[in-house]
């Protein structure tokens, strides 16, 4: 472990020095649900990783968890995670599944809350 490791555990770093001051992903930015799991290669490298990269390994070689549960249990900004995730993908120690967008259901369920939301008495 580092000689600053302690500082890590102990909450004192900030989190946006996880990231080396990054705000985005080298990629893309993903999405608060894309749901996320350990790939066979994170789960061997725990050990290697930096401490909120291997927590983060951990909790996917678990069950999938999506981008926002992994911000939660790890009480980290959903910013930092989305970097650290995204890294960590990069590295093949994550497999990151994102959801195909359908805005035509989208929108049809928006018009028919609205339709509801307009039937409800004054």
């Amino acid at each position: 472990m580092p000689d600053d490791a302690w500082e890590v555990e102990a909450g004192v770093v900030r989190p946006y020095l996880f990231t080396k001051g990054r705000t985005r992903p080298t990629h893309h930015l993903l999405a608060v649900e894309a749901m996320v799991t350990a790939t066979d290669k994170g789960g061997a490298a725990t050990s290697e990783l930096a401490p909120e990269q291997r927590r983060i390994v951990e909790l996917c070689e678990e069950a999938a968890q999506s981008v926002a549960e992994i911000a939660a249990h790890l009480s980290t900004p959903l910013g930092v995670v989305r970097v650290l995730v995204a890294d960590l993908a990069d590295e093949h120690l994550l497999e990151v599944f994102e959801g195909e967008a359908d805005l035509a259901a989208d929108v049809e369920l928006l018009q028919r809350l609205i339709a509801r939301v307009k039937a409800i008495p004054a």
